[in-house]
Order: structure tokens, then C-alpha cells, then sequence
């Protein structure tokens, strides 16, 4: 077989591997360093800077893809929390979920691509200072699209379900509002900024709950 067949067919044997054997464990990407390693709700994390952490797992398909996450942590008054999806390894970029609190009301301001919706979550009761949400990011359409439960449920999907109660949030509602042309997220990292101490548990990244 002279030189040049031989180039030919190790070029045809590369063009073979596809895009997807290329993403989070086969290189490495769900890895975190181990200096400075700690366990926070669960889960391996690394300090990212003073208060910001990078939590272990990475977005599927290089962040093309939809993923669930859930949030228990506990947000007494003058307490703040950050969560960040589909971000860098260095929180930045992505989609940010600030959680504050008025009196026992819970307040959400959404960030993503430079559009932001900020919400007082009516849908949501906060008892003994814990918030419980189980967290949609659908990243594999055209504009992402947003939905939020209680993890106790219930957990529709529908249009108007921000109103209705059968979700705490669905962008979808907001669209023409807030998310129009708001567009895909550009990480497949995650992490949060703030005491960890008021982490409960997390998970994540899982299989989307919706496939609206």
C-alpha cells in the first residue's frame, strides 16, 4: 500500500467519528480538578472564585440537547442565589437564575443572551425558608425555552401553565414579551454563587421532564 493510500484511509477512518463521540466524558469535560475539590448537595464542585462554585457534569451533545435540574437549597430573607446552566467552566455566558425574597414571596430573575425576565413566583409557596424546583433548559430549539416546578409537582407543560399552575414559569408564556429571539446557550457547564451552605441537595444534569 504506498504512502498515499495510506493517508487517504486514516483520513477516511477520522471523518467516521462522530461529533457526539467527541463530548463530556470522552474528553474529559465532566471532569473538575481534583486541588480544592469539596462535596456541596451532593455533588463534587470547585471553587470557581470567592462564593462561585463549577458543579460536576456537563450538558450533552456539546449543549445541543435538553437537560432537568434540581434545586433544593434554603433562602432566608436578605439571602441571594445564583444558578448558572449551560454556561463556561468560568460561569460565564449561559442562562442565570437569581433567587431573592420579599417578605415569603420568592422573586426569579432570568438571564440569557442579554434578555432578562425578573418574577415574582406566585405559583410558589416558601415555607421554612426552602425552595424545591425542578428546573427545564431545552437548549435544542431555535430560542431556548424555560420551565420551572415545585419538584412536588405537578407538572404540566402547557401554554398559559405559568398562569394556570400547572408550572411555576414557562418562558413560553413570556415569549413575545421577554424570549423572543433570545436564541441557544452557548456552555455545557453549571454552577452557583452564594453560601453553600444554604445548598439542600442538587442534581443534575438530567433528562428533560418535558419534551414541549
Amino acid at each position: 500500500m504506498n504512502n498515499m493510500l495510506k493517508i487517504m484511509m486514516l483520513f477516511l477512518s477520522l471523518s467516521f467519528i462522530s461529533c457526539g463521540q467527541l463530548m463530556g466524558d470522552k474528553t474529559g469535560a465532566n471532569d473538575l480538578p481534583e486541588i480544592g475539590l469539596k462535596t456541596i448537595g451532593g455533588l463534587e464542585a470547585t471553587d470557581v472564585e470567592a462564593d462561585s462554585y463549577l458543579l460536576k457534569g456537563t450538558a450533552s451533545n456539546g449543549g445541543y440537547f435538553s437537560h432537568n435540574f434540581k434545586v433544593k437549597f434554603k433562602l432566608p430573607k436578605e439571602e441571594e442565589l445564583t444558578f448558572f446552566f449551560y454556561t463556561s467552566s468560568k460561569l460565564q455566558g449561559g442562562s442565570k437564575f437569581t433567587f431573592s425574597r420579599v417578605e415569603n414571596e420568592l422573586v426569579l430573575e432570568m438571564e440569557a443572551n442579554g434578555k432578562s425576565h425578573k418574577k415574582t413566583l406566585e405559583n410558589f409557596s416558601l415555607e421554612d425558608d426552602t425552595v424545591n424546583l425542578s428546573i427545564d433548559l431545552h437548549n435544542d430549539h431555535t430560542d431556548v425555552h424555560l420551565l420551572i416546578w415545585n419538584a412536588e409537582g405537578p407538572f404540566g407543560d402547557q401554554e398559559e401553565c405559568s398562569f394556570e399552575g400547572g408550572c411555576i414559569y414557562n418562558s413560553e408564556d413570556f415569549a413575545f414579551d421577554y424570549w423572543l429571539g433570545v436564541g441557544r446557550l452557548n456552555g455545557v457547564y453549571w454552577g452557583f454563587k452564594g453560601d453553600k451552605s444554604l445548598i439542600l441537595s442538587l442534581e443534575g444534569p438530567l433528562e428533560a421532564l418535558s419534551d414541549a
